[in-house]
């Protein structure tokens, strides 16, 4: 009853952080949004770091099964994994996910640990997802997957601070790119 009741807490804290941001985390605002008391929250997790910690796995989670929805199986080249994964980032259901990465960004750039540990979570989460799905050589897997999520990331950037269209036009730049240097003829670079 105990791990049923902290786990429907956890899933209630991590709506709230996709509502509101990582703004407003205290213990009060937090054990509201669960319905629940600070005192009982500090009962199911050891301490605020822990219940964020926690909350973060929760929404890692959901983060996967996100991607895991949208984006097709199987292996696919990098333009259009590219692609796929720059129309994840801007449909409107993903947004509020996107707001907790830059958030704990945000915090991480800060040095504060906890949130470095939780966008290394994400990042690793990204980096197995997209190597699993990634039609390349097995050597070279990993940094194509390493280059595929940093352009997706500076993307994004570029549409939070109001330039959508140009992110758009620099996805399908780049998309084109490397659809070009994979053609009989071109010089690989890797």
């Amino acid at each position: 009853l105990r791990e049923h009741r902290r786990s429907a807490v956890l899933e209630s804290i991590v709506d709230y952080m996709l509502d509101e941001g990582l703004s407003n985390m205290s213990l009060r605002s937090l054990a509201a949004a669960a319905d629940t008391s600070d005192r009982m929250l500090l009962y199911y997790f050891s301490d605020k770091n822990d219940l964020m910690f926690s909350a973060f796995e929760c929404y890692v989670q959901r983060l996967s099964a996100r991607l895991s929805e949208m984006l097709p199986t199987g292996r696919q080249p990098f333009d259009l994994l590219l692609s796929g994964m720059w129309n994840l980032l801007k449909a409107p259901e993903y947004e509020p996910y996107l707001r907790i990465w830059y958030d704990a960004l945000g915090h991480a750039s800060q040095g504060e640990d906890l949130y470095r540990s939780m966008t290394t979570r994400v990042i690793n989460v990204w980096l197995e997802y997209f190597e699993a799905r990634l039609d390349a050589p097995p050597g070279s897997r990993r940094d194509q997957v390493a280059a595929l999520v940093a352009a997706a990331c500076g993307l994004v950037m570029m549409r939070y601070i109001g330039r959508a269209d140009e992110a758009d036009v620099a996805a399908k730049v780049l998309s084109r790119k490397v659809r070009e240097s994979r053609r009989p003829g071109s010089t690989k670079r890797g």
